[in-house]
This record gives C-alpha cells, sequence and structure tokens, in this order.
C-alpha cells in the first residue's frame, strides 16, 4: 500500500487502520498494561483483540464522516 493511498481510502479504513495501530502502539510499549485492556476473553493478545479494536475505531467513522459535519453546518 502506498503512503497516499490510505488517506484516499474510505472513513471507515482509515479509523480501522488507526485502530490497529493504537492497538499495536500500546501493546508494544507495554504489553501488561495493554493485556488488561485490550484482552477481551482473557485468553491472551491474538488477532480477534486486535479486531474488535478495528471495530470498534471503525464505527467512530459514521459519526465523525457524517453527523458532525452535519451539527458544524446547523
Amino acid at each position: 500500500m502506498r503512503p497516499g493511498q490510505c488517506t484516499s481510502s474510505s472513513p471507515w479504513v482509515q479509523c480501522a487502520a488507526s485502530g490497529l495501530a493504537v492497538f499495536a502502539w500500546v501493546v508494544r510499549q507495554s504489553p501488561e498494561p495493554g493485556a488488561r485492556l485490550f484482552d477481551l476473553q482473557r485468553n491472551g493478545l491474538d488477532v480477534f483483540d486486535a479486531f474488535v479494536v478495528a471495530w470498534l475505531f471503525g464505527q467512530l467513522a459514521v459519526p465523525v464522516h457524517h453527523v458532525l459535519p452535519g451539527i458544524g453546518r446547523d
């Protein structure tokens, strides 16, 4: 993926990518607090936990991209 390609993608992809980046950064910087924060099933950090974080950040794309600009115009 080229650097400019992500900026022209959909807001959902951008937010999901930022969620994965946050997940990777927190787990790399402090594994134990990161595990307490992101390990939802208490079975160790795995792909499921990264997917959940990406999904949650992806859900932020809806209000950020659609709702907030409408509020700003009113």
